[in-house]
């Protein structure tokens, strides 16, 4: 679990997250809801999140703070542990946190809701989790090579 977030900096909105106290102190409880306007700073906070999870360092990188010549550094505490990311890398992972953003749809919820000339078929299927995704995603691109082969084994048997 994040407890505490120390500093933000060079990452997307904030080139130097500074603790206000009258708005928010920076902590964290076991459930979170995080609401603001567009352009707060809410997606960045979800991809840090996503970044320490998975430890995947390039979702930061690609969001440095434009403009800017310093380095990108995150630090936050865990526990009784501090986490940091500097020189494009985490110190240490936190792997057992969720984070329920688009990102989470996109990778983890598969709705396919079509009715198709061709299909002549309604597909409707609700699948959750990353591999659940990926095997549906795998699923519908065998099934797009197979129908034009289908197609061609029947025009060649009439």
């Amino acid at each position: 679990m994040i407890d505490k977030l120390l500093a933000v900096k060079n990452v997307g909105i904030f080139d130097n997250l500074r603790i206000d106290t009258d708005t928010w102190n920076k902590e964290f409880k076991k459930l979170n809801l995080i609401y603001a306007e567009n352009g707060q700073g809410k997606t960045t906070l979800s991809v840090i999140f996503q970044s320490i999870k998975k430890g995947k360092p390039e979702l930061l990188i690609g969001r440095k703070t434009l403009g800017v010549t310093g380095e990108q550094k995150i630090k936050l505490i865990s526990g009784n542990r501090q986490i940091i990311f500097e020189n494009n890398a985490w110190n240490e992972l936190i792997p057992d946190i969720e984070i329920f953003n688009s990102r989470f749809i996109t990778e983890n919820v598969y709705v396919g809701d079509t009715i198709n000339a061709e299909q002549k078929r309604n597909l409707h299927q609700y699948v959750l989790g990353e591999e659940g995704v990926s095997l549906v995603q795998q699923i519908n691109e065998l099934d797009g090579k197979i129908r034009p082969i289908n197609n061609e084994i029947q025009v060649s048997v009439k």
